[in-house]
């Protein structure tokens, strides 16, 4: 499992680990969350559940689901907080998958729902162990791969130093533990309100020279 958010800006010998991500704070935030069935696993993923906690600084009313896929299923969503469809997978596979996804604007909270069901009946298929929809992941090919993602905007004027932090976690089979997603902790982004300052500094009235040295300096 991973989680992705806006990239920023970082000085160039930060350290992988310590990134701020300065962002402005008038840029959509645009996230994503890959998650993958373990490599050594035995039998494909049938239910994956990703549930994901907004900051308190994001804007929860401008929330929007814009895309999710797996495999070679890639779905371009409208927009929207609610998400209720089915994907046919066939003829590659016999399978469906429900996707669903709910949004709870009280505390912040958005949760997505993925199962692989009978195309035709619509039925849970608890016989089979291979009906699933999301084989071993493949580290050479990386296509055994599924991940959602939303944008959602800042609240207004937050102050240059804001940060705005949001972490993911992975279910799948309904058995197994939740995973965090990004692993190493939640995902980091710093907001920079404030406009950079330059100034030249200031020259003779005069100068008996056609040669003369500018200096000036700034500040970001």
């Amino acid at each position: 499992e991973d989680k992705f958010g806006p990239i920023g800006y970082d000085f160039s010998n930060t350290l992988p680990g310590e990134e701020k991500r300065y962002i402005s704070p008038d840029e959509t935030f645009h996230y994503r969350i890959d998650f993958w069935n373990e490599p050594d696993a035995e039998v494909p993923t049938q239910t994956a559940i990703i549930r994901d906690q907004l900051d308190s600084d994001l804007d929860w009313d401008t929330l929007n689901f814009t895309n999710f896929g797996f495999l070679d299923w890639n779905i371009d969503l409208p927009g929207g907080q609610t998400i209720d469809t089915r994907v046919d997978m066939r003829p590659l596979f016999d399978l469906a998958v429900d996707v669903d996804a709910t949004f709870n604007p009280d505390t912040g909270e958005i949760e997505w729902y993925f199962q692989a069901v009978d195309p035709i009946t619509g039925d849970l298929n608890d016989v089979d162990p291979f009906a699933g929809f999301l084989p071993p992941f493949n580290e050479e090919t990386e296509y055994e791969l599924g991940w959602v993602e939303f944008t959602v905007e800042p609240k207004a004027d937050l102050a240059t130093g804001t940060e705005v932090t949001n972490q993911a976690f992975v279910q799948f089979d309904l058995f197994n533990a939740f995973n965090p997603a990004p692993k190493e902790g939640p995902w980091l982004n710093t907001i920079d309100a404030d406009a950079p300052e330059s100034a030249v500094e200031a020259l003779p009235d005069t100068s008996t020279s056609e040669n003369f040295e500018v200096t000036w300096a700034g500040t970001d």
